[in-house]
């Protein structure tokens, strides 16, 4: 095993607090132009333990939402085009994101993701990949990390989230965010990339 840097708790750190600031201004943006609501059907893991969490894409304000409200610390794969925001991409690195060239398949990203889940760390995933599109419109990128990390699925369905920060726009609305926590709970080990994406997509709808 490689030996840590030397700054590496510092460097850790710094990281932790960034994104510690990051859910909390997501958090209070959401609780004063949302509403915010969050329901949970079932509990996510403790401290510790990996899962896959996949949600609905439709606004920038997934990703800061989805990890101001939960207790674990997450990480996330983003299409590599968000990094060249400079403002957007510091936000989403300073969350663990990890740029993932969707054009190339990018093997090196897919790599990194099944690497944190196998330390234990939580990964988001966008199964859309591009944010509005149709929730019919996805790709298989969820199973094929599930069936290979074999760790749980965890979803959540964000409602509203694009009505106070919709596509294009420059500044916050008013509106009402509501999001929806559940486990899919009916992937089989026999099922194929295809068939666990269909059932994670399937279990979003439903919330």
């Amino acid at each position: 095993m490689k030996p840590r840097p030397k700054n590496w708790s510092t460097r850790a750190l710094k990281w932790s607090m960034r994104y510690s600031i990051t859910c909390f201004l997501a958090r209070l943006i959401a609780k004063i132009f949302g509403d915010l609501k969050v329901e949970y059907r079932t509990k996510l893991p403790p401290k510790g333990q990996a899962f896959i969490y996949a949600a609905n894409h439709m606004t920038h304000l997934d990703p800061p939402l989805l990890a101001a409200t939960c207790p674990h610390q997450l990480g996330f794969l983003a299409k590599e085009e968000l990094f060249e925001n400079k403002i957007f991409g510091g936000l989403i690195s300073a969350m663990g994101a990890i740029p993932l060239d969707r054009k190339s398949g990018d093997v090196g990203a897919l790599r990194t993701a099944l690497k944190m889940l196998k330390n234990n760390k939580p990964l988001v995933m966008f199964p859309q990949g591009t944010r509005g599109k149709s929730l019919d419109d996805y790709t298989d990128g969820v199973g094929f990390i599930a069936k290979k990390s074999k760790a749980p699925v965890y979803v959540a369905h964000i409602h509203g989230a694009e009505s106070i920060f919709p596509k294009g726009a420059k500044f916050f609305r008013f509106g009402k965010i509501r999001i929806v926590i559940d486990k899919v709970s009916d992937i089989d080990e026999a099922d194929d990339y295809h068939q666990i994406a269909v059932k994670v997509m399937a279990k979003i709808k439903s919330l």
